[in-house]
């Protein structure tokens, strides 16, 4: 019974590390773009793109079109890969 819990909770435990390693690039989006001074409308600006767009990106409700990925991580100040981690 107790090597049972032991098991459940390690399997637990590993889920949320691994939940923690995979945040979505919303996620990410939002917190890189709380560290700047910059808000969604801005960046949206920036980057020649409707608002909805941006948020819709910060939701998840679309993926980032690869194109704006480079100038995204110049604006918010980070290297591409920091924007999927």
């Amino acid at each position: 019974m107790v090597k049972n819990k032991q098991i459940m909770l390690a399997y637990y435990n590993n889920s949320i590390n691994l939940q923690k390693k995979h945040m979505g690039v919303g996620i990410n989006l939002r917190r890189l773009r709380s560290k700047t001074k910059f808000s969604q409308q801005d960046i949206a600006e920036m980057l020649d793109l409707d608002r909805g767009t941006y948020i819709n990106w910060e939701n998840e409700t679309s993926d980032i079109k690869s194109q704006y990925i480079p100038k995204l991580a110049e604006i918010l100040g980070v290297e591409i890969q920091d924007l999927f981690m």
